[in-house]
């Protein structure tokens, strides 16, 4: 988004990114709702809230201090240096997911 010369490509950022965050968000509470105790499901569903909410309050003050470091042009560098992040973040979650498994045996 943050280098988008023109409007097409303005778009086709914003399509990917409207499609992939409630796609991310429905994953996640799914996972808590097949992983947490019923009985603990309410809680974790709050605490997944709140540090939602957290972090879309904190996300305009995270981006300009990235900017600080991000070596990306354009108009807001951050936005740049926090996609690379996000970018990285997600080969490690894929691979972690679907690299190589280290299974123990036990004796």
């Amino acid at each position: 988004m943050n280098s988008a010369d023109n409007v097409y490509t303005l778009t086709i950022a914003v399509v990917i990114i409207g499609f992939a965050y409630p796609l991310s968000g429905t994953y996640i509470f799914n996972t808590i709702d097949n992983r947490i105790p019923k009985e603990a499901d309410g809680l974790a569903n709050s605490i997944l809230l709140v540090v939602c909410n957290v972090g879309t309050a904190f996300a305009p003050a995270i981006v300009s201090f990235l900017g600080i470091f991000s070596p990306f042009n354009g108009q807001n560098p951050g936005i740049g240096m926090y996609g690379l992040l996000i970018l990285i973040m997600m080969v490690v979650f894929f691979l972690l997911m679907f690299g190589p498994k280290n299974h123990r045996h036990s004796k």
